[in-house]
């Protein structure tokens, strides 16, 4: 990270730098945004690595400050909600180009600078960085997965009622929104699911 933050492909005026081309196809500032909860990492960004071109790119997802009017079909009849509309950025970086992301919408980022001040509004990182983010926190989302899988497991044996104050409960309540980005974490949190609605659980 100091290499390249003391190369000239970190340096964000597109005057200035002599190796990327910054355009509106590859903005240095985006609006990626990631948090954790429930011990789940999740973003508004798809991020691949195209091996062809060598290239890095994002799909970010954002909220315009738009929202619509949907009906909603409930137990008791039908629900008025506003839900805001999204708009998708698609963007391409070479793997060095200088991002720049906002560190409050981001409180939870896992390869973060340590060299980078506390009181500091953004993190400027090359793009490599943020695809290896998520790539560490896909494989973190598996773990947690997993140990909710265990957790089930263990009632076999009469451990605790899971269902209400194990970490299962809390996943099972917040539902698929926390994981849906991850298939993997999606499959094994479907079939925790499964197994928990064959399995009598006791206090």
């Amino acid at each position: 990270m100091n290499i390249w933050k003391n190369s000239d492909f970190s340096t964000i005026d597109p005057e200035k730098n002599k190796f990327i081309d910054i355009t509106d196809k590859n903005p240095v500032l985006i609006d990626y945004r990631s948090t954790k909860k429930l011990g789940f990492h999740t973003d508004n960004t798809a991020i691949e690595w195209k091996l062809s071109s060598n290239s890095i790119a994002l799909k970010v997802v954002s909220g315009t400050g738009i929202y619509k009017e949907i009906i909603v079909r409930t137990a008791d009849g039908n629900d008025i909600r506003f839900v805001e509309e999204k708009i998708t950025h698609d963007y391409d970086y070479h793997p060095l180009s200088p991002l720049a992301i906002i560190a409050a919408d981001n409180p939870t980022f896992i390869l973060k600078d340590e060299e980078q001040q506390e009181d500091s509004k953004f993190t400027n990182l090359p793009a490599f960085v943020l695809y290896a983010n998520n790539e560490s926190a896909f494989w973190e989302n598996i773990m947690t997965g997993g140990e909710y899988a265990i957790d089930v497991l263990t009632t076999l044996s009469g451990v605790g009622n899971i269902l209400k104050v194990g970490r299962l409960a809390k996943i099972l309540k917040a539902g698929h929104s926390l994981i849906g980005k991850s298939k993997a974490v999606t499959n094994v949190i479907t079939g925790v699911k499964a197994f928990a609605g064959v399995v009598e659980i006791s206090s």
